[in-house]
């Protein structure tokens, strides 16, 4: 009898309730041969006495189990990867005590279920060893493996030789290799939204895929490590945004775990507020739309279970309610309304107010997300719920409206990796740097149009530092140009006008010593690309400059609220707002619009 098929050949399984508090169930998992079917016991242990087990942690996979294991000789159902990683991970000869969500708890109790979300970071807590499964080795891993490890033990015999410039994948030289390396890091555990507690939180733990195995701390740092590599752009120009999302998940880990010991973090000494971590892992994936939530409480210390109880009785969209106006209270300020878009929604979004963020949309490109900024921050915000639960009032500036925009919009930071290993069509790089040149030609053209700057060179840098979202306290994302912005940006555009000449009469770009690809150059790709994500370039009817989000139109209203890092764009609707989404206003992100006397602080109606 086997585990496989499509049905269950005995009774299923039947949970019994848990008594205690602080109690859960482990999973005894029985010896066994690869191929035989998987048997398994429950136990029930209270958190307190300190058990002695192993957590598991995973992608479910598929939504609907296809599989079983029998549990006390009863069926219950399991998804094939969960099925995949318990035959990898049983002993042959003795039992293995686990915890697995899928089986420890009572996934059809949604009382049980709430209750053991707010157990769970105890429960890695408490496991003496987190198993990280990443699913059956293939290619990739096992080309990933042997770069990290080969890397490893070079570090480890020349311990001299590790500085912040080096990473174990300095040695890729192909896009090939690039390729492995995208396939292995799109694996759908570094994702999952769940693994930020599980793996934070655990005092040891190893990768496992298929039967490799690694320790977490040494491929981790790894995996990281190229985000330190001093030709960072280059490194990063290949990978794709999914492999991307999850290299800066592996790093989010281990920000987390520093900052779970009470270490100083990089780039901050402050423990960062619900606020900050759910819009940043806004991409990674959970089963339940409510667990975009649910599944990082545990990653504050400083919340208690009262003050944002998880409740599956709730719906999705009274869940995401609760979270905004929790987190404006909270945290004294609006900035959750940055994660806000009025981007066409499809029939699996949340049907929430405007002002409530759909945290199923996979949406990028948010100007806060590094807390550069600082319009109207530092001061206390004032909100409330209007007449009905739809309504929010916020107290803000009103400062201009959208006069022009910028009709192109392209995004080109992810052919740099192909250039460069000459891995590409000539045709489908004319086209793509063609549209960025339109796009550039177009946005000059609109700053010019505003008359509010100084003429020539003064332009030029105005115009320059507002496509590259410059602010007094904001510091470029990439790496630091060691050129004038100005001529650098010169550069850029002459750059890609020759190598489009070059494309254009047939010859191979790269053998004109004039197209250089130099670190700067590709920074500066990689800075405008952070602001056209989703955004447009536009002039606003007083003159400023700056971006706004794609679904902007003419007479849109920029609006700075009290207590905000950034303006925000709202659309008229009868006597209330809708809101569009954050945007940049050049010379108004270091709380210009705060000392300006014409501009009155006034209640703001969303809807």
């Amino acid at each position: 009898m086997s585990t496989t098929s499509m049905g269950p050949t005995r009774l299923s399984y039947r949970y019994q309730p848990l008594k205690r508090k602080r109690d859960t169930r482990l999973l005894r998992l029985e010896s066994g041969q690869h191929a035989d079917d998987l048997r398994c016991s429950l136990c029930v242990v209270h958190l307190d006495d300190e058990p002695i087990y192993e957590a598991l942690s995973y992608a479910w996979g598929e939504a609907v189990p296809s599989t079983y294991i029998f549990c006390s000789g009863r069926s219950l159902p399991i998804t094939q990867n969960l099925s995949s990683a318990l035959r990898c991970l049983r002993y042959p000869d003795r039992f293995r005590d686990l915890w697995v969500d899928a089986i420890s708890v009572n996934q059809q109790d949604l009382h049980e279920r709430g209750r053991q979300v707010r157990l769970m970071r105890d429960v890695f807590k408490g496991a003496y060893q987190v198993l990280i499964w990443l699913g059956e080795a293939s290619d990739d891993a096992y080309f990933i493996f042997e770069v990290v490890d080969r890397h490893t033990k070079k570090l480890q015999e020349f311990p001299g030789s590790a500085t912040c410039e080096t990473h174990p994948f300095q040695e890729l030289t192909s896009y090939e290799h690039w390729s492995l390396f995208t396939q292995f890091y799109e694996r759908a555990w570094f994702m999952r939204l769940w693994i930020i507690q599980e793996v934070a939180w655990a005092r040891q733990a190893i990768v496992t895929c298929g039967h490799l195995v690694m320790d977490w701390q040494v491929f981790s740092i790894a995996s990281g490590s190229i985000f330190y590599d001093i030709d960072v752009s280059r490194s990063i120009s290949f990978i794709s945004t999914l492999a991307l999302s999850s290299l800066q998940n592996i790093n989010s880990i281990l920000k987390t775990s520093s900052m779970m010991q009470g270490a100083l973090v990089r780039h901050s000494k402050r423990q960062e507020s619900l606020a900050e971590i759910v819009p940043r892992h806004r991409q990674c994936r959970a089963t339940d739309p409510r667990d975009k939530i649910f599944a990082l409480l545990g990653v504050s210390t400083s919340l208690s279970d009262a003050a944002f109880p998880v409740d599956y009785t709730k719906s999705t969209a009274a869940v995401y309610t609760d979270f905004a106006l929790y987190t404006m209270r909270e945290e004294a300020n609006t900035n959750i309304l940055f994660a806000c878009s009025l981007a066409p929604r499809d029939v699996s979004c949340v049907t929430v107010p405007s002002w409530v963020p759909d945290w199923t949309r996979d949406l990028t490109g948010s100007f806060t997300s590094d807390n550069c900024y600082q319009a109207a921050d530092g001061i206390a915000c004032s909100c409330r719920l209007g007449e009905n639960s739809g309504i929010l009032i916020v107290d803000g500036l009103l400062v201009t409206h959208v006069a022009q925009l910028c009709s192109k919009l392209t995004s080109i930071g992810g052919y740099w990796g192909r250039i460069l290993y000459n891995n590409y069509s000539p045709g489908i790089i004319a086209h793509m740097f063609e549209a960025e040149d339109d796009a550039l030609t177009e946005a000059i053209v609109i700053a010019q149009s505003s008359q509010t700057y100084g003429p020539n060179r003064e332009l030029s840098r105005h115009f320059v530092q507002a496509l590259t979202g410059y602010s007094n306290c904001r510091k470029y994302q990439h790496i630091k140009f060691n050129a004038d912005v100005v001529d650098l940006y010169a550069k850029y555009c002459s750059w890609i006008r020759r190598l489009l000449t070059a494309i254009r009469n047939g010859y191979d770009p790269f053998e004109d010593p004039e197209l250089v690809i130099t670190d700067e150059l590709v920074a500066m790709a990689r800075e405008i690309d952070s602001m056209q994500i989703n955004h447009k370039f536009c002039r606003f009817t007083d003159g400023h400059i700056g971006w706004v989000p794609k679904e902007a139109v003419v007479g849109d209203q920029i609006a700075i609220f009290v207590g905000a890092q950034a303006p925000m764009l709202l659309r008229p609707h009868n006597d209330a707002y809708l809101v569009v989404g954050d945007s940049y206003v050049y010379e108004m992100m270091d709380g210009e619009a705060l000392k300006d006397p014409s501009l009155k602080v006034e209640s703001i109606k969303l809807v």
